[in-house]
């Protein structure tokens, strides 16, 4: 989106994780633009991360986490989805549940709750 902006079709699909707001900034100038998109909240955005790979951020935290704030209802109703990423390298079989649960649930209801 940063590189192309509105040049791409309009059946695009984007997805905004990238850190320092820039997730929240691209969601809101894209579904401005009537593009769809999926939400996931950055690390660095100090809004509570979706990210999965460490155990400071808590599932209340994640859940407080309102993903169309700052967007009118035409641009929330484009917002598709989103997601929490648990990166590989920070986990293994014998943390795995742990450091993704309960987290993923709030971040789940999140999404799915209106």
């Amino acid at each position: 989106w940063t590189h192309v902006g509105t040049k791409l079709p309009s059946s695009t699909i984007l997805d905004f994780w990238l850190g320092g707001g820039v997730s929240a900034r691209g969601v809101k100038n894209a579904t401005s633009h009537g593009y769809r998109a999926l939400w996931n909240v950055d690390r660095g955005s100090n809004i509570g991360s979706w990210y999965l790979d460490g155990l400071i951020t808590t599932w209340d935290t994640i859940y407080a986490r309102e993903p169309c704030t700052g967007l009118e209802d035409s641009e929330c109703d484009l917002v598709l989805g989103g997601g929490g990423e648990q990166w590989g390298e920070t986990a293994d079989p014998s943390d795995i549940e742990q450091t993704i649960w309960p987290r993923i649930a709030a971040i789940a209801e999140r999404l799915w709750s209106p």
